[in-house]
């Protein structure tokens, strides 16, 4: 614990260096806070991969080191804003007391989630920790034996920022930097709003994004999901910079955080394709060909010096990898066939009229209260309006595992979406925005555009699975910059700001206390049992089964299914080289020879809820 609590220490001076770093006193301390968040995270993510991809795990201390002594540089230097930024979060707090205090509230219990509880969600126990503790067992970002495809084909500049914690063999505060990267999202959204509204309005935005069901949902678990997001709203807020003043900086920042969401979430492109194109239409018109081509000379040198770090968060060693080693850039052709949709325009329609119908995401006490009242549910009703409508014409196109359509409204981040006000004030206002006339109509056009493309993209290119609207948070989190040119033109008594921000506060809570309920802390004894994850996986005979007695130094085989929690034994186990078998995860592979697998290992364990699974072994279909 004494080591995470240091390392966040560690993100703290890093994020307040940058912050200050991107202020001035001409600019708002929220676009700088948001910016100096992700600089920090791209940073460390960029240090990380590099000392692996060098096979010196060890040299990201150094790297970090002089990053920390550059920041603590910059706080010296600018001591004098903290002042400035001081009154400017004061000015903001009185201008909302009990609101933002209730705010502040709901998110500390969120950090005293991520901070104490151990991590207890499937995927994150599957792949998206493993691989960090794989990686540092291996010294290197592309280890030869692995259990699913998982592991090693997916982009890595999210997940890898989990070495911050897990290279100290511990899980404590295992999805802080999630956190930390949902707070910059709503700070970086009323920066954004500012652009676009007044205060009350972009006040009222934040609190919107603040209270989406998904993103709090994904605050607190390690996975990578909100950090595209992050690099999805940094994005607009950038382009707005840049809009108002073409600065190098900024559009190096750009770039970096537009390479940062790829390394975060392959479909991250459906939003930086159009993102690009449009933005950069827009910018080219408000500033004329001749300055681009002035601000391009001012960024070559620095370009080049930072050309290597960029082609490292960008992924171009993993893609080149994943082509070399399987012919594809994402990875194996089963498995990333088993990801895409394979069926063009009919799955892209499909899956369109699939997340329209899940979009409208009401919660379950809406619905509860009106089967009360109608003997309706809202859910049932629309998954009978798809069976009726669209089953028998659409059936299997657009998803790969013939997925039965089914509207599940329960707090989680694999079943929420973004709540009522994501579905009524979000959606509607990227369709409205373009619209309204005013000033920044250009940048309103491009960030709907961008937007809806994102959407009708993502639909195209990724398979439907039930848990998919994680993957368009960049959506909705953009989302924030058309709703507050919407708020901008009402104009309520200050009760309406303070009901309205009332709504999104009980949104927040309810999902902080249903999504991440009291009872997870008593499971884990509040934190102190670290295994309440092993407890769900392997049941009672979690605690026997992860004491086996393992000689240190030993080589250890451990088999696997795909679903397996190898996390566990890898954590726990740091002195034991571990080798994860997975039966007959490349098709060439030959059947599992138990007596091999001995005589190469000092001992072979089967991880598997099936007791037989090392004698029955049969191949999978499934990647």
């Amino acid at each position: 614990m004494f080591a995470s609590a240091l390392s966040l220490v560690e993100v703290a001076v890093l994020c307040a260096g940058a912050t200050l770093w991107f202020h001035a006193p001409s600019r708002r301390l929220s676009d700088s806070l948001c910016l100096g968040v992700l600089s920090a995270l791209i940073a460390l993510s960029t240090s990380f991969q590099a000392a692996f991809l060098l096979s010196a795990p060890t040299l990201s201390l150094v790297v970090e080191g002089l990053l920390l002594a550059a920041a603590l540089a910059v706080l010296v230097r600018e001591h004098t804003q903290w002042k400035q930024a001081r009154d400017a979060a004061l000015d903001l707090w009185r201008q909302a007391p009990v609101s933002l205090s209730l705010l502040a509230l709901a998110w500390g219990y969120l950090f005293a989630q991520t901070f104490l509880l151990p991590p207890h969600t499937s995927d994150a126990l599957t792949y998206h920790l493993p691989r960090v503790l794989l990686f540092q067992q291996d010294a290197t970002l592309l280890p030869e034996h692995f259990s699913k495809y998982h592991l090693v084909a997916f982009p890595t500049g999210g997940d890898i920022l989990s070495h911050l914690f897990l290279r100290w063999h511990s899980d404590y505060a295992n999805a802080s930097l999630q956190w930390l990267a949902y707070v910059a999202i709503v700070t970086g959204a009323y920066a954004l709003a500012r652009r676009h509204a007044r205060r009350e309005a972009a006040l009222a935005t934040s609190f919107v994004v603040a209270s989406l069901p998904q993103l709090v949902a994904q605050s607190t678990v390690a996975k990578n999901n909100v950090f595209a997001a992050l690099a999805a709203l940094a994005a607009l807020l950038l382009a707005e910079r840049l809009r108002d003043q073409l600065e190098r900086r900024d559009a190096l920042l750009l770039i970096f955080a537009l390479a940062f969401g790829v390394s975060a979430k392959t479909s991250f492109v459906a939003f930086g394709v159009p993102f690009a194109i449009c933005f950069g239409i827009s910018l080219v018109r408000r500033h004329g060909v001749a300055a681009f081509g002035q601000l391009a000379r001012q960024c070559a040198r620095p370009g080049l010096a930072l050309a290597l770090p960029l082609g490292i968060v960008g992924q171009a060693w993993l893609f080149g990898h994943n082509q070399a080693e399987y012919g594809d850039p994402m990875g194996p052709s089963n498995f990333v066939a088993f990801h895409r949709n394979g069926d063009g325009v009919l799955g892209t329609a499909a899956n369109l009229v699939r997340y329209a119908l899940q979009a409208p995401h009401l919660l379950q006490p809406i619905d509860s209260g009106i089967r009360a009242l109608t003997g309706i549910s809202i859910p049932e009703t629309l998954d009978a309006l798809y069976a009726q409508c669209c089953a028998e014409f659409f059936a299997g196109a657009g998803t790969n595992a013939n997925w039965q359509f089914d509207i599940t409204w329960k707090p989680g981040p694999e079943t929420s979406w973004f709540g009522p006000l994501g579905f009524a004030l979000l959606l509607p206002s990227v369709l409205i925005a373009p619209w309204l006339k005013g000033p920044r109509r250009d940048s309103r056009i491009a960030a709907s555009t961008t937007l809806l493309s994102a959407w009708i993209l993502f639909a195209w290119a990724v398979a439907w699975f039930p848990w998919n609207a994680r993957m368009l948070s960049p959506v909705f989190a953009g989302a924030s910059l058309c709703l507050a040119a919407l708020l901008e033109r009402w104009h309520p008594a200050p009760l309406g700001w303070t009901l309205l921000r009332g709504l999104c506060l009980a949104i927040l809570l309810w999902v902080c206390t249903s999504a991440h309920p009291f009872a997870e802390w008593r499971a884990s004894d509040y934190g102190r049992d670290r295994l309440m994850g092993a407890h769900r996986y392997l049941g009672a005979s979690a605690p026997t089964t992860l004491a086996t007695p393992l000689a240190p130094g030993s080589r250890v085989a451990l088999v696997t299914r795909g679903d397996a929690w190898p996390y566990f034994f890898l954590l726990r186990h740091p002195e034991v080289e571990f080798t994860l078998i997975r039966p007959f995860l490349r098709r060439d592979e030959p059947e599992l020879d138990l007596a091999r697998l001995r005589a190469s290992h000092d001992q072979v364990l089967c991880l598997t809820r099936e007791r037989d699974f090392c004698q029955e072994a049969r191949p999978e279909e499934q990647p």
